[in-house]
């Protein structure tokens, strides 16, 4: 087994894969909170700055280089006070710049086939445009064929056995108890 942390720093771009419902969405948030909290777990990319994104929120329509990063800084500017509004695009621009940005891309895989090439062609222009930029993105088993052909590296999730299963839902009960059930 791989951790996400350890895919990522063999230097790939990488498509999460597996089944709906097995903790994409949560590896990607997982991902951001480390690198938001510049987590030691991410050895090198612990310096990293994430953005994180589901691509319903984003605008996937700009083919030109030069505004490829328009739907970014569009999404990031909804998230931030009027004060910093005007230093978001500056700000976006240089972390993809420099290598210093992670874009978590969730919901590739909730696409039709004609809305993941659209995203494909999108992160096509966006690595050619700044390579050094990191991507993780999401996707079912069947669907990773353009972003194969991106060089991104597939990760299987791998799904808990029982035992795991069963003390998740032991600790689970314990702070329902502790927590919920003493409060009311």
């Amino acid at each position: 087994t791989l951790s996400l942390a350890k895919a990522l720093s063999g230097g790939n771009n990488i498509v999460i894969i597996g089944m709906d419902g097995i903790g994409k969405t949560v590896a990607l948030a997982h991902l951001a909170t480390l690198a938001a909290h510049n987590d030691p777990q991410l050895g090198e990319l612990s310096e990293i700055i994430p953005f994180l994104a589901h691509v319903a929120d984003l605008s996937m329509t700009a083919t030109d280089p030069k505004d490829i990063l328009n739907p970014l800084i569009d999404a990031a500017s909804e998230h931030v006070s009027f004060l910093d509004l005007g230093r978001v695009a500056g700000f976006v621009q240089h972390s993809f710049k420099n290598g210093r940005a992670l874009l978590l891309l969730d919901g590739f895989d909730e696409l039709a086939q004609d809305g993941q090439q659209a995203v494909t062609e999108f992160l096509k222009t966006l690595l050619k445009v700044y390579p050094l930029a990191r991507v993780v993105t999401t996707a079912l088993p069947e669907q990773i064929d353009g972003l194969l052909g991106l060089g991104f590296a597939p990760l299987a999730l791998m799904g808990w056995d029982s035992h795991r299963q069963t003390e998740f839902i032991r600790k689970w009960g314990e702070q329902w108890t502790h927590f919920i059930a003493s409060e009311s």
